[in-house]
């Protein structure tokens, strides 16, 4: 069985983080998403977490931003799972 990891990281993302999820819970439907913040001032974190309560397959990452994002990225690869 293939299974569908997504990606992602982010930082005070408020404002696009919904649009986001909603998008690739819809038309991807993947088995895991994995989520580094690296620290939101903003409501970023509270609207990922309704989407945890509601069951959406998140695994969620703060790590402080360091100055290079592809550390970020690797680090969010790490806790991916999936074939794709």
């Amino acid at each position: 069985m293939q299974t569908i990891s997504i990606l992602t990281i982010c930082q005070d993302e408020q404002n696009w983080i919904k649009h986001m999820l909603d998008f690739v819970i819809e038309y991807i439907d993947p088995d895991e998403i994995a989520i580094v913040d690296g620290g939101s001032t903003d409501n970023t974190l509270w609207v990922i977490n309704c989407y945890i309560r509601n069951g959406a397959p998140i695994k969620l990452i703060n790590s402080p931003m360091p100055d290079n994002f592809s550390q970020q990225r690797n680090l969010a690869l790490s806790h991916c799972t999936g074939n794709w």
